[in-house]
């Protein structure tokens, strides 16, 4: 049983702080106190941190300082700053308000991330935000640097009443750094939510075959936009008369007998050598740079571009296309995807948004790995990420 508020201490910490970075700390310090340059310059301390930890204990306790803008903010960016984000499936029979209604009662909701909790109290706070429930749990503390500085490993969890989801947000270099397996996490986050929280909401794994045919989906449907694209920029095409003059060399002046089997290899060779010469932007909608797939024989095919090029300008993705369309398994796709932020539909003009991500199916849920860090626009970038996750679940 949680102990009563009023026995939690209240004050700010180094753990809690070594959350956000010190660049973006000390700014967001300085627009959240009154004449805070001035006191964040004339207060002593080893490093930003101890300076900024000093200063808001003491404008709290001496001169009733409401932090309440600075700890929604603070929340906000710990929230949005999460590189990897896992989706499990979740139901409800209640609508977001009815299901927030059962817990309003615990002291975890609004709480402040102050609010210092006991050791082995999971919940740090919840808090409600239109049609989500969004959950800090606490699972150990991470130690970053040459000093091991001890860092507070919150899991931000985001119940999505609209959509269906639980994000599961986890910073990969303090998942590391804390110790705590990736499993455990997302099975304590599960069993928790079914079990404790009392909001009627059951969230469950997902089937791997399931999310195994979303990402094929996904692969087919991009492809297909591509494969348009590099059509458009051929004049023709290959045409009859094209085919029957490759056919033609192929017989007479290579003697392959049968040449129609090869028609389709030199067309690819066509398309492949197109999307070399276009720009990125004429991919305008985006294109795949990676994926992962299995074949019946449990062989692991991995292609990706480190420079995260369009997958169409390698012979790897032309040659193992048909494979993958007959066995239909992809475990893991990349994709950079531009998109209108007014209207997800249109087609992306010069004033466009972007996002890089992998997709992948990982111990039965999704796991969508974010590549730029931009959090401060990843509110609009998910939506159109989880969009597209939506349209590609298999009916």
């Amino acid at each position: 049983m949680a102990l009563p508020e009023e026995q939690f201490l209240h004050t700010y910490t180094y753990q809690l702080l070594r959350n956000v970075e010190a660049q973006t700390l000390v700014p967001l310090f300085k627009q959240s106190v009154e004449g805070g340059a001035r006191l964040f310059r004339e207060t002593g301390g080893t490093s930003s941190w101890d300076k900024v930890v000093h200063i808001l204990n003491m404008q709290l306790h001496y001169h009733q300082y409401d932090d309440s803008d600075f700890d929604s903010t603070l929340f906000e960016h710990i929230l949005w700053n999460q590189d990897h984000v896992y989706l499990l499936k979740m139901q409800s029979e209640l609508s977001v308000d009815e299901a927030f209604q059962r817990i309003a009662h615990s002291p975890a909701v609004n709480r402040k991330l102050r609010v210092i909790t006991r050791t082995d109290e999971l919940i740090s706070s919840i808090r409600k935000q239109g049609n989500r429930v969004m959950i800090f749990f606490k699972m150990g503390v991470a130690y970053l640097g040459r000093n091991r500085d001890q860092c507070t490993f919150y899991v931000p969890c985001v119940l999505d009443f609209e959509n269906g989801f639980v994000q599961i947000r986890i910073k990969e270099s303090l998942c590391g750094k804390s110790g705590v397996k990736l499993k455990n996490i997302l099975e304590t986050v599960q069993m928790y939510i079914n079990n404790h929280l009392n909001m009627e909401v059951t969230v469950s794994f997902y089937n791997p075959t399931y999310l195994h045919t979303m990402l094929y989906n996904m692969f087919t449907n991009e492809s297909a936009k591509a494969e348009r694209i590099l059509k458009e920029h051929i004049n023709g095409y290959v045409d009859d008369e094209v085919i029957c003059e490759i056919s033609t060399f192929l017989e007479g002046k290579l003697s392959i007998g049968q040449p129609e089997k090869y028609i389709d290899r030199v067309k690819s060779i066509l398309l492949q050598h197109t999307s070399e010469n276009l720009t990125l932007g004429e991919f305008y909608n985006g294109f795949i740079f990676g994926f992962t797939f299995f074949d019946k024989n449990f062989i692991k095919s991995l292609t990706r571009d480190p420079s995260r090029q369009p997958i169409y300008n390698a012979p790897v993705y032309w040659n193992l296309k048909d494979l993958i369309h007959d066995e239909r398994v992809v475990k893991q796709l990349s994709v950079y995807w531009r998109f209108d932020k007014d209207d997800f539909e249109a087609v992306p003009g010069e004033d466009f948004e972007f996002v890089e991500i992998s997709l992948e199916e990982i111990y039965n849920c999704i796991e969508i790995h974010f590549y730029n860090k931009q959090h401060q626009k990843r509110g609009l970038k998910e939506r159109y990420v989880l969009r597209k996750i939506i349209e590609n679940l298999p009916r």
